[in-house]
């Protein structure tokens, strides 16, 4: 394959990774960052400092030889434990039956920190931080820069936007009429916090899980034994007042992906969902792993290779913007009886013993991956 030069908008998790699998093929690759990153300051900036790491993730990351690498700072999640107001004690609630199922807490500020490295220390990848896209023409295949220093544009190969839920990119392609977006309904808000309350070794194996009426707690550990807090609630439900910060949470469709024969959304500015199935920057890891598998396999990029990306991606990206939403059910609702939580440890036992017979619920189905190694 000849050496392509490739445009990232965005050095977050999606960009970054991108960058660095592209520029190990030997491709020039820049990657334009309004923020100025670097290992030491890298901050949760107001978004979320913890991930859960599914088997979709740990695909994509040991595709890139980083699974080892990172792991080192992920924390195994083996289930939820509930802790319900009329239980004097937290009930376990088993995520499935196969070690495949097991999910890791790994906070966002660790993950980054070890792909801005990888990129930055991969040749030709360069990132120009403190830049910002001010046009993109698909098909003249050009981009405008803004920078402290002035203006100034490059001509590419391959353009990705990959600069996250409220993507500049996307709005541009937009603007043109090239893409449409469809923004879903969501009731849902969040908001964070940091615990100082410590968890027995024991009980940092779980994600421990306080159902309300109106929403969900969620607790995942840290590697100090404390918690990070997540608080899922409905507008207007809880006392705003108590949070530095509220989210409003953002669920939205693209379509197409691409454009013209080179340029193309990834992650968060392709698809954005809830975070009840802990999927999206799963599935940002797998778009960024995928599109490689294609051009790779392809030997060039082009509007075939990046339908087919599309074609692999948008219909599990859609089902799992639906099943996230659905999914608030299972933690709000579903997870404060105490019956539900005996047929999860049935359905657990029931795969463990037949494996090729018993069907797999849509959770696992949807969140297991489908990179091919």
């Amino acid at each position: 394959m000849n050496q392509m030069r490739i445009l990232i908008t965005g050095g977050g998790i999606a960009g970054s990774f991108a960058a660095l699998l592209l520029g190990r093929d030997g491709h020039e690759v820049h990657v334009i960052e309004k923020r100025v990153l670097n290992p030491e300051n890298i901050t949760a900036q107001g978004r979320t400092g913890n991930f859960t790491l599914s088997e979709r993730g740990r695909q994509s990351l040991k595709f890139a030889g980083l699974l080892d690498k990172v792991m080192e700072y992920a924390l195994p999640l083996r289930g939820r434990l509930v802790h319900l107001p009329y239980s004097p004690f937290a009930l376990p609630s088993p995520y499935g039956a196969l070690q495949e199922d097991c999910l890791h807490s790994i906070s966002r500020t660790h993950l980054h920190m070890i792909l801005l490295e990888e990129a930055s220390a991969t040749p030709g990848v360069t990132y120009h931080f403190g830049h910002e896209l001010a046009d993109v023409d698909p098909f003249k295949k050009e981009a405008r820069i803004t920078s402290p220093e002035g203006e100034w544009s490059m001509n590419y190969d391959l353009f990705i936007g990959s600069d996250g839920v409220h993507s500049v990119t996307r709005g541009m392609l937009v603007e043109r009429g090239l893409v449409k977006v469809d923004f879903l309904p969501s009731e849902w808000c969040y908001a964070e916090e940091s615990s100082e309350q410590s968890v027995s070794l024991e009980q940092r194996e779980y994600l421990h899980v306080w159902p309300q009426s109106d929403g969900v707690v969620c607790g995942l550990p840290m590697l100090d034994g404390t918690l990070r807090l997540n608080y899922l609630f409905r507008k207007g439900t809880w006392p705003i007042r108590q949070f530095a910060q509220v989210h409003r949470i953002t669920r939205l469709k693209v379509d197409p992906w691409f454009v013209g024969d080179a340029t193309v959304l990834i992650g968060d500015a392709a698809h954005s969902m809830s975070p009840f199935l802990g999927q999206g920057m799963n599935m940002a890891l797998e778009d960024a792993a995928v599109l490689v598998l294609k051009i790779r396999q392809a030997g060039r990029v082009g509007a075939e290779v990046l339908k087919e990306f599309q074609d692999a991606r948008q219909k599990i990206a859609n089902a799992l913007i639906e099943l996230s939403e659905e999914h608030s059910v299972t933690l709000a609702r579903k997870l404060r009886n105490p019956v539900f939580i005996a047929k999860q440890h049935l359905h657990a036992a029931a795969r463990r013993r037949f494996p090729a017979f018993f069907d797999v619920t849509a959770y696992n189905a949807w969140t297991r991956g489908s990179l091919a190694n």
